[in-house]
């Protein structure tokens, strides 16, 4: 057991990306992961009603494949009760985030449970904020306060107040 070490799986190094949105002063946060429950979208919906609060120019993408049971249409709904209509973006299954990455201001990860997330390695090798739930995974990635921050499964406060933290300061 002493002289065994968990290696993960590995990404390929993408090329360099202009980060965020410099043309405007729109933030743009970006969800990748196909729509089913372990994902936590409605928690992520809920955060990001609150961050509008504080800051109305503010966007969802979320890239992944809809799921076959209703929780993309329940997602659409609770956009519409939350008012979110013009701001939340459902990009389907994206073979190549690229484009998604380059535009975004901060990567989110709202799972209440995550495996290792490659989603999340990428968005990091580019540079980009990450801010993640503490669902497993993420912990192996991320260390809190130094390469992104992590904040409790099912917290929509916590989630809200550190996406506005990093969207105020992403350094």
């Amino acid at each position: 057991a002493a002289r065994q070490v968990v290696v993960h799986n590995g990404v390929p190094v993408p090329p360099p990306l202009t980060l965020g949105s410099a043309n405007d002063d729109v933030k743009r946060v970006l969800a990748i992961g196909n729509i089913r429950a372990p994902k936590n979208y409605p928690l992520l919906l809920e955060a990001l009603a609150g961050v509008r609060e504080q800051l109305p120019r503010v966007e969802l993408h979320i890239a992944g494949e809809p799921d076959r049971g209703g929780l993309q249409q329940q997602l659409e709904q609770q956009v519409r009760q939350l008012r979110l209509e013009d701001v939340v973006n459902f990009h389907g299954f994206v073979a190549d985030p690229s484009a998604l990455l380059n535009m975004a201001d901060v990567f989110v990860l709202a799972s209440s449970k995550e495996g290792f997330s490659l989603a999340t390695i990428e968005a990091m090798l580019r540079g980009l904020p990450v801010v993640c739930t503490r669902s497993g995974g993420p912990e192996e990635i991320v260390r809190d306060g130094d390469t992104g921050v992590l904040v409790p499964v099912n917290d929509a406060s916590a989630l809200r107040d550190a996406l506005l933290g990093v969207l105020r300061d992403p350094e």
